[in-house]
């Protein structure tokens, strides 16, 4: 697929004239002859005109919530999905201003916290639309998929990783006392979940977040959307903040409490939030990425692993430090 293709598809599915065909990465940028500035996406696995259609009406209740989100686009036809001349489908999306949040700035980081605590209650408050066809999974489902992985995964990385038994052990641990942890919590709050529900993100890192000059956000990049328990959010995005970030315990349950304040969340609802956020997520990555890593790449993996403990510790002491400075057990 190139730059002509995707002004064809433009004019003849979506009546769009392109003055400019940008290449970014994966996607592509469009600058419409009227100024108008789109995004061209090549469809993900599972994406369909149903769903699409789906995402395109929840998404609307962000609205209330003053965030901006990049929804797909409908063609003149209605429909979502486009095809190429290769036989490549995709849609187009709205090119949204700004640039990617820089988690390293207080202001930011907080205004996007704020920004996902929002949009959930949002999409609550909108009556939880399109929840029927939105249903990707569920975050006990991944986190237990995951810990498995990592326990299928250790037994081959030990001869290489050995320096990283220990913490391995331990990590292994964390993660099982998480899941039970959070196993227990779903069980006991199974009449109160649709409290908890909401159109999750689910691939929530900084680069999928946008702030713009005014300090407004916007979310993009909604191929792993879908409802889920809310909290899914929240300790992605924390966790992806850490790991970019040497936070200090201040900062760190800054990030928890303003999430807290715009979610509405109770004290013991925060406290099952902070045990959530002790999954070892950046472990869990680093792990499977050395998994996948060639030979010739395998000493930039080994150096990942070794940073991702690192963070895994420093996790573990805010964690602790949080829990005891607000008098909550996680």
């Amino acid at each position: 697929m190139d730059a002509p293709d995707v002004a064809s598809v433009a004019k003849n599915a979506y009546g769009i004239c392109a003055e400019c065909i940008v290449r970014k990465r994966t996607v592509y940028g469009i600058v419409a002859a009227d100024g108008r500035r789109y995004i061209w996406k090549q469809a993900a696995f599972g994406d369909t005109d149903e769903r699409l259609q789906a995402l395109a009406r929840a998404l609307e209740a962000y609205d209330r919530a003053d965030v901006r989100a990049a929804a797909p686009l409908p063609k003149r036809d209605g429909r979502m999905l486009a095809e190429c001349k290769d036989g490549n489908r995709g849609y187009l999306q709205p090119w949204l201003p700004g640039r990617h949040v820089q988690t390293a700035s207080r202001d930011e980081r907080l205004r996007a916290i704020a920004a996902v605590a929002k949009v959930q209650r949002a999409v609550q408050a909108a009556g939880y639309p399109e929840h029927r066809t939105l249903r990707r999974g569920s975050l006990y489902g991944k986190l237990r998929v995951k810990a498995n992985a990592i326990a299928k995964l250790w037994p081959q990385a030990a001869r290489e990783l050995s320096q990283f038994a220990p913490f391995a052990v331990e990590a292994q641990a964390r993660a099982e006392r998480t899941i039970a942890l959070y196993r227990a919590n779903l069980e006991q709050t199974r009449s109160q979940w649709r409290q908890r529900a909401t159109l999750c993100h689910r691939d929530l890192a900084p680069h999928n977040v946008l702030i713009d000059g005014d300090g407004n956000i916007a979310l993009i990049d909604f191929d792993h959307a879908g409802y889920d328990d809310m909290y899914a959010d929240p300790v992605q995005f924390i966790s992806h903040t850490l790991f970019l970030n040497e936070l200090r315990v201040p900062e760190y349950q800054e990030m928890w409490e303003v999430y807290a304040e715009h979610a509405a969340l109770r004290r013991n609802e925060l406290a099952i939030l902070l045990g959530l956020a002790q999954w070892p997520d950046i472990w869990v990555r680093a792990l499977a990425e050395w998994g996948k890593a060639e030979a010739e790449e395998r000493h930039h993996a080994v150096a990942k692993v070794q940073y991702a403990v690192a963070c895994e510790r420093r996790r573990s002491e805010l964690n602790k430090a949080v829990l005891a400075k607000l008098r909550l057990e996680a």
